[in-house]
């Protein structure tokens, strides 16, 4: 696949990418000249979240909320150590509720010792596995706190739905996610779990910083539409055709 991917970029007109981010270091591991790499970031449908929100019960029972297919990468195992360490600083601990398909039965062995590994606090997190899509935005719904721990992405779309449901967002700091969220989310390093912990109890302990990331996550999502994705592919294939 690696191979199929490399000389097809080559060939290529245009290679699209879904981030600035990964057209800088994809396009350079695939060798592709900047003059053909284009940009077109991923939507969101905000009349449907809307829509999907209007029933979902704002009672913050899931907590705190990590939602993502379980790789690797998504450093799930460093969020529960994370969660146990704010075990120690919180009393009012909120649940932690870990939302995905399967997609590294390995990995998923590791996050699941390290859960049971966790005591009292890991009784505390619910690892729920893959749901259905149209039951997502009653998680996001019923969340005080979205985090995304991920190491490496190309995009991050929990990260987008997360922004679309008006979530505090607590994230990795990495490049690509800084060009989504901006500054409607708190970043930490993804490699220190002291780090994760006291930004998640930095949100969780303050309501008004709470309440002013879950104002900034929904004007940012306003940035991001399938119309717009759609209306920059367009004009690529126009451009290339003609």
């Amino acid at each position: 696949l690696r191979w199929l991917a490399t000389v097809t970029a080559k060939r290529a007109a245009r290679v699209i990418f879904v981030s600035r981010d990964s057209a800088a270091w994809m396009g350079d591991a695939a060798k592709v000249p900047p003059d053909r790499r284009a940009v077109i970031h991923h939507g969101v449908d905000l009349t449907a979240w809307a829509r999907a929100l209007e029933g979902v019960p704002r009672t913050g029972s899931t907590g705190i909320l990590a939602l993502s297919s379980v790789y690797r990468y998504k450093n799930i195992v460093r969020l529960v150590e994370a969660y146990c360490e704010l075990g120690k600083r919180m009393t009012d601990l909120p649940p932690l509720t870990i939302v995905g398909d399967e997609q590294d039965a390995k990995h998923l062995g590791e996050i699941r010792r390290a859960i049971e590994g966790a005591g009292e606090v890991g009784a505390r997190i619910r690892l729920v596995g893959e749901v259905p899509y149209e039951e997502i935005s009653s998680y996001y719904g019923d969340a005080r706190l979205f985090v995304f721990p991920s190491y490496l992405e190309t995009f991050g779309h929990p990260l987008l739905e997360a922004l679309a449901a008006e979530l505090p967002v607590a994230a990795s700091d990495m490049p690509v996610f800084r060009e989504i969220a901006g500054d409607a989310a708190i970043y930490f390093d993804p490699f220190d779990v002291e780090d994760i912990a006291e930004q998640m109890e930095r949100v969780l302990r303050d309501p008004d910083l709470a309440q002013d990331l879950a104002r900034r996550s929904g004007a940012r999502a306003q940035s991001f539409s399938w119309n717009a994705a759609a209306d920059r592919l367009a004009a690529l294939l126009d451009e290339v055709i003609r």
